[in-house]
C-alpha cells in the first residue's frame, strides 16, 4: 500500500530524506565488482506531479496523514459456500471469538 502525494507538497528536507534513506543500494559480489552500483527505488515518481511512497514510512517517517477511512469504497462481502471438516469449524469459532 503507499500514499500518493502532489511533489511540490513536500519540503526539501522530506525530499532528501526521501533519497538518502529510501534508496537501496545493492553491493557488488565478487562476481559483479566491476559493475555500477545497482539500486532499488521503492518509491515512484509519476509526470513529476505525484510520487507513490511506502505507506509505513510515510506515515512513521516524514508524519504524512493518510486519508481517512470513510473516503475508501466500501465493499459488501457474503460467503455462501459450505466448511469442510471439523478443523474449519474450529477456525471459523476461534475467529469469531476473538472479533466479537
Amino acid at each position: 500500500m503507499s500514499i500518493v502525494v502532489k511533489s511540490w507538497s513536500l519540503s526539501t528536507e522530506q525530499v532528501h530524506q526521501i533519497n538518502d534513506k529510501l534508496v537501496i543500494k545493492i553491493p557488488n559480489t565478487k562476481y559483479n565488482k566491476f559493475a555500477p552500483p545497482q539500486r532499488i527505488y521503492p518509491f515512484e515518481v509519476k509526470d513529476n506531479e505525484n510520487v507513490h511512497l511506502p505507506f509505513a514510512y510515510a506515515v512513521q517517517e516524514l508524519q504524512l496523514e493518510r486519508r481517512p477511512r470513510n473516503n475508501f469504497s466500501q465493499i459488501d462481502i457474503s460467503f455462501i459456500g459450505t466448511l469442510r471438516g471439523e478443523y474449519c469449524y474450529l477456525l471459523l469459532y476461534i475467529f469469531i471469538t476473538k472479533h466479537i
